[in-house]
């Protein structure tokens, strides 16, 4: 444990590691071809690209026997390097434990000023890269990591096309809507909202990365409420008052909404 510790967290802060991330046993259910990434492992990779352990985040098991092989979603983030000012690189690395489909390393991003973790998603650009739990798991890691922090040139050159893109209040109105569109119900009526709800002196920028940081950090609060009207067999409507829960981090669906929401903001980029 001293030896994981040391290796994953250089900077203090120390998320709580579950059953799952240590995990480096096969459950007994699994083939004997399958081989597991302990987080010893996981460690000296990450630690080795100059990564530490930000946050991590393991399902759920319906199950007993199954409560420490479930899938793990951990943060990696290079303290000591900036795509652009405020932004750092960042790994996620999505770990199976039970032989149901490949691990996957992910290209993101980390925002300092508001602790933002982002994720990327453009068309015609690939920042996922996955494992094969068979032969030697830690160079198909390590080569994984090398791949996907090959993509920072490339992320940084559209995360600066962002920082030059302006946009007026159309455009704005149109990254709101898009993320609406990815957290709203399609039958939702009178959504109220306040996702362009500026929090910080250094989110007053009208540029385009600047809005998508705003609106992602308040939609990942759930700062969205709705309505849902259905009609009974009297036709009497019937009104339902709903709001958007907050986005847990390192969930699935912290990842879906992120890598959907960035794309939707990388079309807005100016020619």
């Amino acid at each position: 444990m001293n030896y994981i510790n040391n290796r994953l967290f250089n900077n203090g802060a120390t998320p709580v590691l579950t059953g799952s991330f240590m995990q480096g046993e096969r459950h007994e259910s699994v083939s004997d071809k399958f081989k597991p990434t302990s987080a010893a492992m996981v460690a000296q990779v990450m630690a080795d690209h100059g990564l530490e352990l930000k946050a991590l985040k393991s399902g759920n098991a319906r199950l007993d026997t199954y409560a420490d092989f479930q899938r793990t979603i951990s943060t990696f983030i290079n303290p000591n390097t900036e795509i652009v000012s405020g932004v750092k690189p960042t790994i996620i690395f999505k770990n199976n434990h039970l032989g149901r489909g490949q691990s996957e390393v992910i290209f993101g991003l980390y925002r300092l000023v508001c602790s933002n973790g982002l994720m990327v998603c453009v068309p015609g650009l690939d920042i996922t890269r996955k494992i094969r739990h068979n032969g030697d798991t830690y160079i198909n890691l390590d080569n994984a990591v090398r791949e996907v922090l090959q993509m920072s040139a490339q992320v940084t050159e559209i995360v600066q096309k962002m920082q030059l893109t302006t946009l007026d209040a159309t455009g704005a109105q149109r990254l709101i809507d898009a993320a609406l569109k990815l957290l709203v119900p399609v039958n939702a009526v009178n959504v109220r909202h306040t996702l362009s709800r500026i929090q910080r002196d250094a989110d007053k920028s009208p540029d385009l990365f600047t809005i998508f940081n705003v609106i992602q950090e308040n939609a990942m609060q759930g700062r969205i409420a709705y309505d849902i009207v259905t009609t009974d067999e009297n036709q009497v409507n019937n009104v339902r008052h709903m709001t958007v829960r907050k986005i847990k981090l390192n969930s699935e669906k912290d990842l879906n909404f992120n890598q959907e929401f960035f794309s939707a903001a990388a079309q807005l980029i100016a020619a």
